[in-house]
């Protein structure tokens, strides 16, 4: 999306527009999160939504979006401005998964709320208080995702698979942080780690294409996205359909799934 400055962020109210603040963190993981909520936002609960959902799924459970959506009085009509408190990592994941409940009027910032804060937008120290709704019932997705063997099915075709994870795990030389899955990667994927495309505000590289066409990436042809656990699989999505990628899909079992099973792996 465009850059986003204090003048556009007030008319929020007006437009009806609510912030929704998807900020998750591996367990584990040192990553510094800013501290603070944009005015008006509600909370998902990105770590709840991941554990009702069970591993092998073709996308979150639809159930707990609703009902965390009831709870904060969003509306499937409501528009949304998704951040993390990260910078740029959950909030693709929960406007993926949200776009799979038929959700269309979400956007993102790129960068969160630290490249907000670094443009003087003002916080609050607690989220808003929303009274519970009624009436948020899934439709049809808007996004598509896949299952293992729609992904196994996929090798050795015109579809490339791009794996988001960091270079030492791809190629077996770092353990995976989750215990009991195997290290190295999928036969014929590309390695493209979501860190390459940010720059140091957590924003979306001016070079980005020449950095995807330099991984060997077609945006012309289909990609299935992976990673991890389904989260940065989401942020490759958004970057590639937004440099106008027309056939994405995530795979949401990503590592966690695939390094489990005795699928074929490489290194």
């Amino acid at each position: 999306m465009a850059d986003i400055d204090k003048s556009n962020l007030i008319p929020l109210s007006e437009t009806h527009t609510i912030p929704l603040d998807a900020t998750w963190a591996l367990p584990g993981s040192d990553t510094p999160l800013a501290s603070g909520y944009l005015p008006g936002a509600r909370v998902f609960d990105v770590a709840t939504l991941k554990a009702a959902t069970p591993l092998g799924s073709r996308y979150p459970d639809a159930s707990n979006i609703a009902a965390q959506a009831n709870a904060l009085g969003i509306a499937k009509d409501t528009p949304l401005l998704i951040y993390d408190r990260a910078g740029f990592f959950s909030a693709p994941f929960i406007q993926w998964s949200l776009q799979s409940c038929g959700h269309a009027e979400t956007d993102i910032v790129e960068g969160g709320l630290p490249f907000l804060k670094s443009r003087g937008i003002e916080t609050v120290d607690t989220p808003h208080s929303a009274p519970v709704s009624a009436g948020y019932t899934p439709t049809t997705p808007l996004c598509r995702g896949v299952i293992m063997d729609e992904l196994v099915a996929a090798f050795g075709t015109q579809i490339q698979i791009v794996d988001a994870r960091g270079p030492g795990r791809f190629h077996g030389a770092e353990p995976e942080p989750r215990e009991g899955l195997r290290s190295g990667h999928m036969p014929g994927a590309i390695n493209l780690p979501l860190g390459n495309l940010l720059a140091g505000n957590k924003r979306l590289h001016a070079d980005i294409e020449q950095r995807i066409a330099n991984a060997g990436i077609d945006l012309s042809r289909p990609i299935i996205t992976t990673c991890g656990s389904g989260v940065t699989a989401c942020a490759l999505r958004y970057v590639f359909e937004k440099l106008g990628a027309d056939n994405v899909s995530v795979y949401m079992g990503s590592w966690a799934e695939y390094g489990a099973s005795d699928a074929p792996i490489e290194v």
